[in-house]
């Protein structure tokens, strides 16, 4: 097996046991040093580490100062922290090296931020359950089958696969595949797995682009075409204030499901045009294009309609449920406020290469956003 960077941040006591007897809420509390009772330093394992979500995770552990390793393939971002031990490894266990890297080493927490697929999940779990004590697992509020249910809980009824074999990601496997991972970590770890279900995750170092999309279409001026209405929620969590419950989750011995969510109606998309653009004091003509019509020209255009990012009918009964954000944080979630999200994000996305910006995904494409204002500017006519 092939390492490169193998330079540990620091070395630290290991040891501690899951402490039984949690709260109602799976608050288990973290182990001490026996040798002068401060809270113990952990050695963490991150699977992933190097995409959007788990650099912010890394350094959020490296400022509490935690020994981390990484594991991945190398091949992204593989430059972003050359002072870490990196192992160089597949998810798949039949690709190249596959998890072998992993064996016989020991860690006290491992970080999954990059299972897909419940095979690899499966795999990891398995292989790490007597070496690593706890587990935690980035999951996705799209487990979910039902978004007409308000204030959905953790316990709502889940989405099944048709094919519970497929392995292909897709808009339709992609919750079905996430609970059966979600199913894999809890049969390997118990009730040493914690597991998050995060909405649309955004802020700096966003390569979706789908939230970019907002901050980015003002500098460009011009009529702006914006779905529904000023007043509809968006969906978010800060990826800083996910990896701060990581880290509070990992440190407090946290254990079970939780909505990674902000609170229903704490954000609107008229907020996000109204930050963004304030942020870069753009000269844009915002037109809010209601969701009947927008309804109406996605029969129209057919295969050429593009569905707006991040946004969702709300006046569709279908999606008009929302997960609730009650047990993370009565667990310790904590959120930064929204506008400061908007305008971190927008001070670094203009300090991206022009080469990065250029090669954002055009999820509302020039041709399309012209078309939509044009027949809307037509509908009475």
């Amino acid at each position: 097996m092939k390492k490169i960077k193998t330079i540990k941040r620091r070395q630290f006591l290991q040891a501690a046991a899951v402490i039984p007897g949690a709260s109602m809420l799976g608050l288990i509390p973290q182990s001490l040093s026996a040798e002068n009772g401060e809270a113990k330093k952990l050695n963490i394992l991150f699977l992933g580490g190097t995409g959007f979500i788990g650099p912010h995770m890394v350094r959020k552990c490296l400022s509490q100062g935690y020994s981390v390793t990484l594991f991945n393939r190398g091949k992204r971002n593989s430059n972003l922290f050359p002072g870490l031990e990196t192992i160089i490894g597949n998810r798949d266990p039949k690709v190249d090296e596959g998890l072998k890297g992993l064996k016989g080493r020991t860690w006290d927490v491992v970080i999954d931020t990059s299972g897909y697929i419940p095979r690899h999940v499966a795999a990891s779990a398995e292989m790490l359950k007597d070496a690593v004590d706890h587990y935690l697992f980035i999951s996705t509020v799209s487990v979910y089958s039902d978004f007409s249910i308000p204030d959905m809980t953790e316990d709502a009824p889940l989405a099944q696969l048709e094919d519970p074999s497929t392995e292909q990601i897709t808009g339709e496997t992609y919750g079905g595949l996430k609970v059966l991972c979600e199913k894999a970590v809890t049969d390997a770890y118990g009730e040493r797995a914690t597991v998050l279900r995060p909405t649309f995750i955004i802020g700096p170092g966003d390569h979706t682009d789908r939230f970019i999309h907002y901050i980015h279409r003002p500098l460009q001026g011009g009529r702006m075409a914006v779905p529904g209405k000023p007043d509809n929620p968006i969906s978010y969590i800060d990826v800083r204030d996910l990896a701060e419950f990581v880290e509070h989750a990992i440190s407090k011995r946290i254990i079970g499901t939780y909505n990674v969510v902000n609170q229903h109606k704490s954000a609107t998309f008229g907020q996000l045009l109204e930050s963004s653009i304030t942020a870069s004091n753009s000269d844009v003509e915002t037109t809010w294009i209601d969701t009947e019509f927008l309804t109406a020209q996605q029969k129209i255009m057919g295969e050429d309609y593009r569905m707006f990012p991040m946004w969702l009918d709300q006046d569709n009964p279908e999606y008009g449920g929302y997960p609730s954000n009650a047990k993370a944080v009565a667990a310790g979630l904590t959120y930064r406020p929204f506008e400061q999200t908007v305008t971190d994000t927008y001070k670094w996305w203009i300090e991206q290469p022009q080469e990065r910006r250029d090669k954002r995904r055009d999820l509302v494409s020039q041709e399309f956003e012209e078309a939509l204002l044009a027949a809307w500017d037509k509908r009475d006519s």
